[in-house]
């Protein structure tokens, strides 16, 4: 290991697209474009032009939040909130469905009574789409 070695907790992007996706939440659209292009100008990436607007805005917001935040536990509750990016997985993946809850191991259901999620629903006690079926949270 390096000890030199820079992780950073947060990272610009990863600001810049929290706030464009707050922006947009408020109904203030040009400040939803404008960090989300600041965010893709670190790549370089082309700005979202001003007819990008409503749905889509918020789909090129998610979609980018997606791929910068890739493999942390904040963009898959993003696609378990939001359901964007429309993730399509194969069959062979968890019967090609999006998995909204990671597993509970035997351990944490023998020790954690709490940690189980509802019997009925199989949802957790925090998901707000209660009435969608455990396994996938996206129509």
């Amino acid at each position: 290991m390096d000890p030199a070695f820079h992780q950073p907790l947060v990272t610009y992007p990863e600001v810049q697209l929290i706030i464009a996706e707050a922006a947009f939440r408020t109904g203030d659209q040009v400040t939803a474009r404008t960090s989300l292009n600041a965010e893709r100008a670190t790549v370089p990436l082309p700005a979202v032009p001003v007819t990008v607007v409503d749905s889509a805005l918020m789909d090129s917001i998610m979609v980018e939040k997606y791929v910068v935040m890739f493999q942390t536990i904040e963009s898959w509750n993003d696609v378990k909130r939001e359901c964007r990016p429309a993730l399509v997985p194969t069959s062979a993946v968890a019967g090609g469905h999006v998995i909204s809850r990671p597993f509970y191991g035997v351990t944490e259901e023998s020790a954690n009574p709490n940690a189980l999620p509802d019997p009925v629903s199989g949802r957790n006690w925090n998901d707000p789409r209660s009435s969608v079926t455990p396994v996938d949270p996206c129509p």
